[in-house]
């Protein structure tokens, strides 16, 4: 059995009374279904706005937390009203810039270089030892990029930073100045090697240690050496441990010749029909000379007479220094010999023998009895 009772319900205590018997649960409708009023534990209703609020200001009350707590706005910036103020920096890619004053209540720091409570301090990576990783600006094999880190070195005292020129090469100096007590261990040094003479630098230029080629240090003797070349004075000696070779000096009233052994001089060739004398020759240090002609065609008559001439230095004439030999007419080998020691008389190969001094300049001379023809040559030796 069902009935409707209609009529007006009375509430338990009057309104501004204190609260007494049973609540009455109380519902409403979704358009359809009846719906309980929700609440909290406490009694508070819990609302839910289910349109979207009109245009412009509309006041809502107090807003709660869910813990029930309300919102602390005390470390918020507010405008009068209650309005959030705009952030003082920009916003970039949703990152906000900020211009810190303080950190933890107390001012950041602005000095340069010194320290106070503001200064900010970080960690720095070590390894296992406490020591300080410090990592380059590029990787090994890599272009370098960044700037570079000033670095220094102890003179035992105090720091001291490396010394470069502009080029960035660093200065090597000893760790003695010159006079100075020697100390220290020796730096290992390596020099140039050439089996030639290296080029000249001028005065005051800095020049290449010159070695041999098995690294022995090369010295030179006299101011115009070239080691090798028999027209040069001079020496080559070498300090690994001996002396390789030496030459020593004669002076010949301008410069310095450097001695000769016997040596074989060429003095005139070929065919000729007249009178013909040879260049000057320079006696180095010989005390004597052998002269050769060798006749490999005669004509048979006129003949030919082979002629030693000494040169004066200062007139420049020359004077002979052999007696005239006898004519020579046929073709064969004849030897002539110059020398000042007491000689025996012409014998055997030689043809003619003179007890007379090489001078420093001299010629050979060969005089033609007629204008035939003949085929010859003349060589030379100095003898010591």
């Amino acid at each position: 059995m069902s009935a409707i009772l209609s009529g007006v319900v009375v509430g338990g205590a009057a309104s501004g009374a204190a609260v007494s018997g049973a609540p009455v649960l109380i519902g409403g409708s979704d358009g359809t279904n009846a719906r309980t009023i929700s609440t909290d534990s406490s009694g508070n209703v819990n609302a839910k706005i289910a349109a979207a609020l009109p245009a412009g200001t509309n006041a809502l009350g107090q807003v709660t937390a869910n813990a029930g707590t309300n919102l602390n706005t005390s470390l918020l910036a507010l405008e009068s009203g209650g309005n959030l103020a705009a952030l003082a920096g920009a916003v970039t890619s949703s990152k906000i810039q900020v211009n810190n004053a303080q950190i933890s209540g107390t001012a950041m720091s602005v000095n340069n270089g010194a320290t106070d409570a503001g200064t900010t301090r970080v960690t720095i990576s070590s390894d296992s030892t406490g020591q300080m990783k410090a990592v380059g600006g590029a990787a090994s094999g890599t272009a370098v990029s960044g700037n570079p880190v000033l670095i220094a070195g102890s003179d035992g005292t105090n720091a001291r930073t490396f010394a470069t020129d502009t080029s960035g090469n660093q200065h090597i100096n000893g760790d003695v100045a010159s006079g100075a007590t020697d100390s220290g261990n020796p730096v290992k040094v390596g020099g140039y090697a050439s089996s030639s003479t290296p080029s000249a630098v001028t005065s005051g230029q800095r020049q290449n240690l010159w070695l041999s080629l098995t690294g022995a240090t090369v010295t030179t003797i006299g101011s115009t050496v070239a080691p090798g070349d028999a027209s040069s004075p001079g020496g080559l000696i070498d300090f690994a441990g001996a002396v390789r070779s030496t030459y020593s000096h004669l002076f010949n009233g301008a410069t310095a010749d450097r001695p000769r052994n016997n040596n074989d001089l060429t003095i005139l060739t070929s065919a000729r029909t007249a009178t013909t004398n040879s260049g000057d020759q320079t006696n180095f240090n010989g005390r004597g000379v052998r002269i050769v002609l060798s006749v490999t065609a005669a004509s048979g008559t006129g003949g030919l007479q082979v002629q030693i001439q000494g040169k004066d230095s200062i007139s420049g004439s020359y004077y002979q220094l052999n007696t005239t030999p006898a004519a020579v007419t046929a073709t064969g080998t004849y030897v002539y010999d110059l020398y000042p020691a007491a000689l025996d008389s012409a014998a055997g190969g030689i043809t003619q023998k003179s007890q007379v001094l090489l001078p420093r300049t001299w010629r050979v001379n060969v005089v033609a009895g007629d204008s035939s023809s003949y085929t010859y040559s003349i060589s030379g030796i100095t003898i010591l």
